[in-house]
This record gives structure tokens, sequence and C-alpha cells, in this order.
């Protein structure tokens, strides 16, 4: 008898382990499909900051290119002005 209940009891510690075996990869499967979700929703975020980063470098081109016409168009109105300023004076010392 002894002999049997060793056995059963061996069994018994199998089955037990087994149970814990199986909830341990059922934990680990679960932790695996969490992780698999972050890391899309990370992807994601990171696709998103690469667009907007695009975005800021075309704004920013646009601007620079909005600027240099400000400055072009800013020197042309100066030297406009200089050359009014110029005929003014000319044609009042011409009077």
């Amino acid at each position: 008898m002894s002999d049997s209940k060793t056995a059963e009891e061996a069994m018994l510690d199998i089955t037990g382990y087994s149970r814990d075996t199986e909830k341990g990869i059922g934990d680990i499967n679960h932790a695996l499909g969490e992780q698999s979700s972050a890391s899309q929703v990370i992807a994601q975020k990171i696709e998103s900051i690469a667009q907007m980063t695009e975005e800021s470098q075309a704004a920013a081109q646009k601007l620079m290119e909005v600027a240099t016409e400000s400055r072009r168009i800013t020197a042309e109105l100066t030297g406009s002005i200089a050359k009014f300023q110029l005929d003014k004076t000319s044609g009042s010392h011409a009077s």
C-alpha cells in the first residue's frame, strides 16, 4: 500500500505542477499579448511623431521662403523709396 500511496502522491504532485505550469504559460501568453499591444501603440506614436516632424520641416521651409521673399520685397521697397526721395529732392532743386 505504501508504494501505491507514494505513486498516488506523486501523481497529485505532477498534476499540481502541471497546473502551475499551465498557469505560468497562460500568464506569459497574457503578458506577451499586452506587450504586443503596447508595441503597436508605440509604433503608432513613433509614426505620428515622424509625420509631425516632416510637417514641421515643410513649415520651416515655407517660412524660410516667405522670409526670403519678404527681404527681397523690403529691399525693393527701400530702393524705390530712396529713388523717390532722390527724385523728389532733384525735382525740388530743379524748380
